[in-house]
């Protein structure tokens, strides 16, 4: 039996739904043989908690499905098929399992990576020379931005080879045309010390600055051997008569007297001219004298045999000057290193990343046996998600206990190699693509016995059917990238092209399951301002699919390359009221006002930190509340003081009575004295000040130091089902669909082009691995073989990229870009890619006058950034400690607790369609017992099954259940559900006592707050649940 299954997906394949059912399937054989808690030794592992949790939720649902004897999504089917059980047995088992299961959650072993990973570190923390009290840190910002702090406090003039070492960093950046402010290189640096690839060991200063003139010391010999090839060339000239006219076009003569006497070795480089005729023996024109002729054929031997000793020369001299020009970074990095460790080690942390690497050693040399006996549980099974995306350390890590299971059990594996767009986190897809066999295992002392079980036990399986996409969007996409998937190497290329050995198909997919219809447009845009006409064209694009096609803003993404991209389609979409939901758009470090706040913290910190001071005076003279020339204000600053120059234009404040004042005090307290209008920035940044007091100490500088780590992930909370459009990263797409997507812009290529690379033992041993820059010249350097492979996967992430954005789109496609020149294309970036697949532009597949079914009219939950009436904090602030304040109940605590959870479900339900899938998920989340759901069940029955209640659940309503009114005195009103059609709107409270004469009261509130939002055709229902006549119209 084979027992490595390994599962070669596409997008919208049902990637999880085929990984939840083996799990289930595994469970069921188990319990079948009367283990009913074999779950337990299943473990499965996904990258993110989000696909943990979903997972888990999958697993359940289907669970609780089969146990009441009933299928969905055609799961008896697979199971059936997998299990050779009989229905009955599947129903009767899957009752067993899942009860067992509710009762002992926590041994359900759906887990992330990192969270197996750091299970097998505490376990063998002491093997790893840690302390058993050591902390986790999952941010490494917070390790990062103390350890530069501490590197910057070091530079004192004591210290003056470290201060040398700045400078010419410093100098060389601003040779090659760079910032020469080098704190967010330091960031980047230290960033690399928490990846796996090993960075070199430790030097002294004074080791680097012996090995910075080693490299000189190098560079100068090739650069005399250049110079003796040269004169070498010379002589042959002088002892054959050769002159420039002698050569075709003089181009070889011109190369040796005057390119080779730059200064510049670039100009040492021939060209590819004369190559190619050296190559194609072409060295002089057929008109020559016959005698010229032969004094050139005399000498061509050792002409030659010069340009061949120069390119070798040219290699090493090549290498080792990019080492050379990036010393500096590597002597940084160096130092930063300690201080990274150093900064660990005082303050007893460990960051997530680091575990992988500490327990690789230890857990490869182990059996399999000891790590079960250390772990405490053995694993019969393991099922791995999104496999592309695993790390080299963290598959080989897996292997020893990996491989002993699948001799008595299945494991299974689901990925899609062109998913992988993570291989700057350490994912590597060419791990996934040689399996059965072990990639990079060279180290590995049992590599070649775990290569065979996986070997002996792999059975591989296409999942080659589209259950996401329209048909004429997975027609295109199969064209598309069916004449892309050439552009890769021929390495590469595999994960696109069929494999009749293996019986799977690449990147092509079956639409035999797939809804007919779908739209594909794609357009190239020219002259200067094409990105511009491109977001117009979104615009335009945007509103008719709105306004003529039926499509909810919600259902649009736009997808983008960079947070750039993403902010500035944000800002243009915002401007023309088009409501937007992007979390780089939402960042609360984005406000004027916020940053304000914090500026003045700082002043009450420290009152002469005259960044804060130019900041303040800036952003008033802005906003225009105070008037003057800014240089002046400036200079009053000097002189007077900033409160003094505040206190002139009427905003009076005391720093020590602000200092007398808790943080959360103090926000509101400035927000108040410069009058600001709230929105939802402001309203984010006060609730993350209030959590911050909270959890920590009220320490004005503590919270400073917190939010400059935390600003760039502190974003305004939006709904998910806000109707409003999404633009987000590629990166952050994946996992996810959408109706219509949109692809816009080139993708430009990082500004950074540094790698790094093995030393390729031309260079100082001293260092294994060197930084440098990615340029064309390295071509003709020891690194070129590298340097391609690099490029090679850096196309290969820009074509995994585009197919993980095309892949998103179930109804309509989009992409525009910019035209392309094909002299000048470049694959890296999307037009270039464009212009690989096709001439001919634009590009139309499918109907575009088709329209969206089952669609809303009347939508009222848009995200729009509005100013609300400020209040005064402690007027508006309250708690609601009982349900009561919200639902109609008895107060028995029995009656209580039972019509808020009759009140959770309903506030679940949407449609009737809903109702199953809503009672499952309650009931697995534990959020109701077992002993409970029948009469929860049937309650919830007797309700829906009211003609005139039934209603009200139907599809052709806009539904928003317990939405909250603020209201402008500070007062919130949350309507249990309301729902809209063509204008009108309805009302509905749900009762679970008597009928009481507040309820007419409390309903007609609500009509209240809807007519001032601007609706007028209202019609508002009491729902009494245990009442024989359960509505009463109002």
């Amino acid at each position: 039996m084979k027992n490595f299954k390994v599962y070669k997906s596409s997008a919208g394949s049902g990637k999880t739904y085929t990984l939840a059912l083996n799990f289930i399937c595994l469970s069921l054989l188990g319990a079948k043989a009367n283990d009913v808690d074999y779950y337990k030794r299943i473990l499965a592992i996904t990258f993110t908690n989000k696909a943990s949790s979903e997972m888990k939720e999958r697993v359940l649902y289907y669970l609780r499905t089969l146990s009441l004897k009933e299928d969905i999504d055609n799961i008896l089917e697979f199971i059936l098929l997998q299990t050779k059980l009989s229905k009955e047995e599947v129903f009767k088992l899957s009752n067993q399992v899942f009860s067992h299961v509710l009762h002992n959650y926590s041994d359900l072993n759906i887990l992330t990576i990192d969270k197996f990973t750091y299970k097998i570190v505490k376990t063998f923390a002491s093997d790893l020379g840690l302390t058993n009290n050591f902390e986790l840190e999952l941010d490494s910002n917070k390790i990062i931005k103390p350890a530069i702090a501490s590197f910057f406090d070091r530079i004192t003039e004591n210290d003056k080879e470290l201060v040398n070492v700045l400078l010419e960093y410093s100098s060389q950046k601003i040779i090659d045309g760079s910032s020469n402010n080098i704190e967010d290189d330091l960031e980047s640096f230290a960033k690399q010390f928490f990846g796996e690839e090993n960075l070199n060991d430790n030097l002294s200063l004074k080791e680097y600055i012996k090995l910075k003139d080693q490299l000189i010391n190098f560079k100068k010999a090739s650069t005399l051997k250049v110079q003796a090839l040269r004169l070498r060339a010379l002589n042959l000239f002088n002892q054959f008569q050769l002159t420039k006219s002698h050569f075709l076009r003089g181009t070889y003569y011109t190369f040796i007297t005057k390119k080779l006497l730059s200064k510049k070795y670039a100009d040492w480089i021939p060209s590819h001219s004369l190559l190619k005729n050296i190559k194609d023996n072409k060295w002089y024109s057929e008109k020559l004298d016959e005698n010229l002729k032969n004094s050139v054929e005399n000498s061509k031997p050792s002409l030659i045999n010069i340009i061949d000793d120069l390119l070798q020369v040219l290699k090493e001299h090549i290498s080792v000057h990019e080492a050379l020009k990036k010393i500096y970074p590597n002597i940084v990095i160096n130092e930063l290193k300690t201080e990274v460790k150093n900064f660990k080690k005082q303050e007893n942390l460990e960051h997530i990343s680091e575990f992988n690497k500490r327990i690789h050693n230890l857990i490869t040399l182990q059996s399999s046996t000891f790590i079960y006996e250390r772990l405490g549980e053995r694993f019969n099974h393991f099922l791995i998600d999104e496999f592309q995306d695993t790390s080299l350390l963290q598959w080989q890590n897996l292997l020893p206990i990996i491989t002993d299971s699948i001799d008595f059990g299945k494991s299974i594996i689901v990925g899609d190699g062109k998913q992988s767009i993570y291989r700057f986190r350490g994912g590597e897809v060419q791990q996934f693509q040689n399996l059965p066999k072990i990639f990079k295992s060279e180290h590995l002392l049992n590599s070649k016995e775990w290569e065979n079980k996986l070997n002996y036990h792999y059975d591989v399986e296409d999942l080659i059917y589209n259950f996401r996409s329209k048909k004429e969007i997975i027609k295109f996409n199969n064209l598309f990238f069916e004449k892309i998937k050439y552009c890769l190497s021929n390495d590469l290329q595999g994960l696109y092209l069929q494999d009749k050995l293996e019986g799977t198909r690449g990147h092509s997919q079956d639409d035999s399951f797939a809804e007919s219809g779908g739209y594909v447009e794609l357009d190239l845009f020219e002259g200067e301002d094409w990105r511009h006409e491109i977001m117009s064209k979104i615009f335009n694009e945007i509103s008719v699919l709105n306004k003529e096609n039926n499509y909810d803003f919600k259902d649009i993404a736009i997808l983008c390359n960079s947070k750039s991209d993403v902010q500035a389609i944000t800002k243009y979409l915002n401007g023309k009221s088009i409501p937007v939901v992007s979390a780089e758009g939402l960042l609360v470090s984005n406000s004027k006002e916020v940053n304000f706040l914090i500026a003045f913290l700082n002043i009450i910190l420290k009152p002469s930190n005259q960044i804060a001071q130019a900041h303040i005076i800036s952003y008033l003279h802005f906003v225009g509340v105070i008037d003057g020339d800014l240089g002046s204000l400036y200079k009053n600053i000097k002189v007077e003081g900033l409160l003094s120059v505040l206190e002139k234009n009427n905003f009076s404040l005391s720093l020590n009575s602000l200092l007398n004042l808790s943080l959360y005090e103090i926000i509101c307290k400035l927000i108040e004295i410069f009058n600001f209008s709230e929105d939802p920035f402001l309203n984010s940044f006060n609730d993350i000040v209030h959590v911050y007091s909270k959890k920590n100490l009220n320490s004005l500088s503590d919270f400073l130091v917190w939010w400059e780590l935390m600003k760039d992930k502190k974003y305004v909370t939006i709904n998910d089902s806000t109707n409003a459009v999404k633009v987000l990263t590629i990166h952050k797409s994946k996992g996810l669909a959408y109706n219509i997507v949109f692809i816009p812009f080139e993708w430009r290529k990082r500004n950074k082009n540094e790698i790094w690379v093995d030393n390729p033992g031309c260079l100082p041993k001293e260092l294994n691995r060197y930084l440098i820059n990615e340029n064309k010249n390295l071509a003709y350097s020891f690194f070129k073989d590298q340097v391609q492979d690099e490029q090679n996967l850096s196309l290969l992430d820009n074509v995994n990229k585009l197919y993980v954005a095309m892949t998103r789109a179930k109804d309509r496609l989009y992409i525009y870009s910019k035209s392309v020149n094909k002299d000048k294309s470049n694959l890296h970036q999307l037009n270039g890619l464009l212009g690989y697949f096709s001439n001919n532009y634009p590009i139309f597949a499918g109907d575009k006058k088709e329209v969206k079914t089952n669609c809303s009219i009347e939508e009222v939950n848009y995200f729009n950034l509005i100013n609300t009436e400020k209040q005064e904090w402690r007027n508006v602030i309250s708690l609601k400690n009982s349900a009561l304040d919200i639902w109609d109940i008895e107060n028995n605590d029995s009656q209580k607790d039972w019509g808020t959870l009759l009140h959770l479900v309903l506030s679940k339900i949407q449609y009737l369609k809903d109702k199953e899938v809503v009672l499952n998920s309650v009931l697995s989340k534990g959020m109701c017992s077992l002993k409970q759901f029948p009469k929860l069940r049937n309650e919830i029955n007797d309700i829906l099954l009211d003609k005139e209640v039934r209603k009200f659940f139907s599809s052709e309503w806009r539904v928003v259940n317990e939405k909250e009114i603020l209201m402008q005195d500070g007062t919130t009103l949350i309507p249990d559900r309301l729902l809209f059609k063509k204008g009108k709107v309805v009302i509905i409270d749900y009762k679970t006592g008597e009928y009481r004469g507040h309820h007419k009261d409390q309903i007609l509130n609500y009509s209240s707050a809807l007519k001032q939002m601007g609706y007028n055709k209202i019609d508002c229902y009491l729902i009494y649940t245990k009442m024989t006549n359960k509505i009463m119209k109002i």
